[in-house]
C-alpha cells in the first residue's frame, strides 16, 4: 500500500499497520466470472468493497494431487473459489519444488493469488459423493449424472466383504433404455461360492419383457462346463456336444427333438427304450431292425407261426420292414 508522509502524519503507526493488514488479500471467497483455461480463472470477490466497479482477481486453481493421486475438475462460470493470497510467487508454486527468486512478486497482492474450487454448502452437482452414517455403519453414496469413463492401467482387484458376518445384498440394476455392452479382449475367470440364478426376460419389477440370448462362437472358440466331480460338457463352434461322464436327463414335460439332417444314436453298451404308453416308430422310406442274426427275418401277420417259419412281409402288406 502506497502511503505518503501526509498520510503517516494523520494517524499513528498502529492505525497504519491495521490499514495494511486490512488491505492484504490473504484468504477470501470469490465466484468465477470467466474461465481463462483449465487452471486459470478470473474471479469476483464475494464481498465487494465498492459499489462502483466489481473487484476481480486472476486466480490459478490448485487441485488435490500427489505423485500417486490427482483430481482434476474443469472450472465453470459461477463456481465458488476459496482464494489464497501468497506472500511470494514463482512458477514452482504450481509445478512443485523450490526456487530462489529475485525481483519476483513479493508480498500479498492480487498478482499472487491461488484458489481451490470449494463450496461452503453441499449442493447438487452432476457428480456427487457423500460419506454418511457412523463408524459402525458407514455409508458412501456416489451419484453420477453424466458420462462416466473408468480406465485401469494396472492390476485391479475388487472384493465386497461383510464385516459383521451377515448377508448383505450387492445389487447392480441397469434400468430401462440403458443397455450394457461389454468388450473383453482378455481371458475372464469368475469364481462363485454360492448359487447362481440368471433370469432372462423379466424387468426389476418381475414383469415379462422382450429379451433374447445370443451366443456367438468364433472359429477358435468353444465352451466347457466342468463339475466338481470332474464331469465335463463342451461345445465347439458347430455346437457338437461332448460329455465326459454319465448323463441323466429328467424332463417334467413333453420333449421334442427335430433334426433337418441325419440323426444317429450310438452306444458302446446296451440301449433301452421304455415307454409308459404307446411307442410309435415312423419311417418314410423304410425301417430296418439289425440284430446281427436276422438277415432272413420278416414280420409275421400271425402272433405265432405254427410251422416255425417267418410269414408276412410283402405277402402281409408290410414291405419296408425287414431284418438285417
Amino acid at each position: 500500500m502506497d502511503v505518503d508522509a501526509f498520510d503517516m502524519a494523520k494517524a499513528g503507526m498502529d492505525d497504519q499497520l491495521l490499514d495494511w493488514a486490512r488491505g492484504m488479500r490473504i484468504v477470501s471467497y470469490g465466484v468465477v466470472r470467466e474461465v481463462l483455461d483449465g487452471v486459470n480463472v478470473r474471479c469476483a470477490f464475494t464481498v465487494q468493497q465498492s459499489p462502483l466497479a466489481e473487484q476481480t482477481v486472476d486466480v490459478t486453481l490448485l487441485s488435490l494431487s500427489s505423485q500417486l493421486f490427482s483430481c482434476n475438475v474443469m472450472p465453470l462460470v459461477g463456481d465458488q473459489v476459496l482464494i489464497f493470497g501468497l506472500d511470494a510467487w514463482s512458477d514452482k508454486v504450481i509445478t512443485g519444488g523450490t526456487e530462489v527468486v529475485h525481483g519476483g512478486r513479493q508480498g500479498y497482492n492480487n498478482q499472487s493469488c491461488v484458489g481451490v474450487l470449494m463450496r461452503t454448502l453441499r449442493m447438487g452437482g452432476a457428480f456427487a459423493m457423500s460419506l454418511e452414517g457412523n463408524a459402525e455403519a458407514p455409508v458412501i453414496a456416489l451419484t453420477l449424472n453424466g458420462s462416466t469413463e473408468a480406465m485401469f492401467g494396472g492390476t485391479v482387484s475388487l472384493a465386497v466383504l461383510s464385516g459383521d458376518g451377515a448377508e448383505h445384498p450387492v445389487n447392480v440394476d441397469v434400468l430401462k433404455n440403458r443397455p450394457i455392452t461389454m468388450r473383453v479382449d482378455s481371458a475372464v475367470e469368475a469364481t462363485h461360492g454360492a448359487d447362481i440364478k440368471v433370469t432372462i426376460g423379466k424387468n426389476t419389477g418381475g414383469d415379462d419383457v422382450s429379451a433374447s440370448v445370443t451366443l456367438d462362437l468364433g472359429e477358435q472358440s468353444d465352451i466347457k462346463l466342468t463339475s466338481k466331480s470332474g464331469a465335463e460338457v463342451s461345445f465347439d463352434k458347430d455346437f457338437s456336444l461332448t460329455v465326459k461322464g454319465a448323463v441323466k436327463m429328467s424332463v417334467k414335460g413333453d420333449v421334442e427333438i427335430a433334426a433337418k439332417g441325419n440323426a444317429t444314436v450310438k452306444a458302446d453298451g446296451d440301449v433301452q427304450v421304455e415307454a409308459g404308453g404307446q411307442c410309435t416308430v415312423k419311417s418314410a422310406s423304410g425301417l430296418t431292425l439289425a440284430s446281427g442274426d436276422a438277415s432272413a427275418w420278416q414280420p409275421n401277420i400271425v402272433p405265432t407261426c405254427p410251422f416255425g417259419m417267418p410269414h408276412g412281409g410283402p405277402s402281409g402288406g408290410v414291405v419296408m420292414l425287414k431284418g438285417q
